[in-house]
């Protein structure tokens, strides 16, 4: 959730570069109106590894005039679209948006609020900082906020808007940005299907379904209970042990809860299909196990 060195931000008095900014100055957002800043926190990478390299949305790629300039921020920054927040590196299209990997060092500055907020960062609504817990200690000078602030928050920040991480609305808005860039989105494709179920109930199914022809399209999936649906996923969540295992992205997972608890057999299909999705030995026994369970206990 950080902005890179040189980011202008909208302030009452106009675009402030995001590191000329200091504690009690006041910034505009885009629903609260004018906040102070709280903190900023600070970090520095001399050698970035590729997960620290910033995500460059170049003017345009998101709207006209948003960004009215290049915007670098981190991949894990949120950006404010559709009402809803989608990390940066979500949106790659190696086209308008970018992994910079010219970069040789990389500076990052986050601004924090007394609430969770959209702040203005280059005209593009981007979110402020939001204290995760552990997430603090990767300052350079989280000491300052502990001297500071020495009184623990009385609860969690509040989110303020929902994150999209998965499914069809976030597919939607990625197409879009596709299609912006001049690029052709990928076509979901029949063929092999790679994957696993590594869920099956009783209150979840999850796992990851990628097909060979067409590895960078999501997977449209049918969960099924005793043979009937009861949900229809895609599979575009992005976990990371799926990129260290070369599949691609990694935005090929998915994770749904079921409508009630079920006792029944859940299935995984591909809907365009309806090739199954093989579970996990450890969802096959978790699976046996479940439904053996009330046997035993008789």
């Amino acid at each position: 959730m950080s902005f890179s060195a040189g980011t202008f931000i909208a302030t009452p008095s106009g675009p402030v570069r995001v590191e000329r900014l200091r504690i009690g100055d006041l910034v505009e957002t885009l629903h609260g109106g004018v906040q102070p800043v709280k903190w900023i926190g600070r970090r520095q990478y001399g050698t970035p590894a590729p997960e620290q390299l910033p995500i460059l949305i170049m003017a345009g790629a998101i709207d006209d005039g948003v960004p009215a300039r290049n915007l670098w921020l981190s991949a894990d920054h949120g950006i404010c679209i559709d009402g809803a927040l989608i990390a940066a590196g979500r949106l790659i299209n190696r086209s308008t948006i970018l992994r910079d990997i010219t970069v040789e060092s990389a500076a990052y500055v986050h601004i924090e609020l007394d609430e969770h907020e959209v702040l203005i960062a280059e005209d593009c609504p981007a979110e402020s900082y939001r204290d995760e817990g552990p997430s603090r200690e990767a300052f350079e000078n989280a000491a300052e906020f502990a001297a500071l602030y020495p009184e623990p928050l009385p609860w969690p920040p509040v989110p303020c808007l929902p994150a999209l991480d998965q499914g069809f609305v976030l597919e939607a808005i990625e197409r879009r940005l596709t299609e912006r860039a001049g690029l052709e989105p990928p076509e979901p494709m029949e063929g092999p299907l790679l994957g696993f179920v590594d869920e099956a109930g009783p209150r979840r199914a999850s796992g990851w379904a990628q097909c060979e022809a067409s590895p960078e399209a999501p997977v449209c999936l049918d969960i099924l209970v005793d043979g009937v649906r009861v949900l229809r996923a895609l599979a575009n969540r992005y976990r990371a042990d799926l990129r260290e295992a070369w599949h691609g992205s990694g935005n090929h997972a998915f994770s749904v809860e079921l409508p009630e608890p079920t006792a029944g057999r859940v299935e995984v299909r591909r809907t365009i299909d309806q090739l199954p999705l093989p579970m996990t030995d450890s969802c096959q026994w978790s699976v046996a196990n479940r439904q053996s369970g009330p046997a035993n206990d008789a």
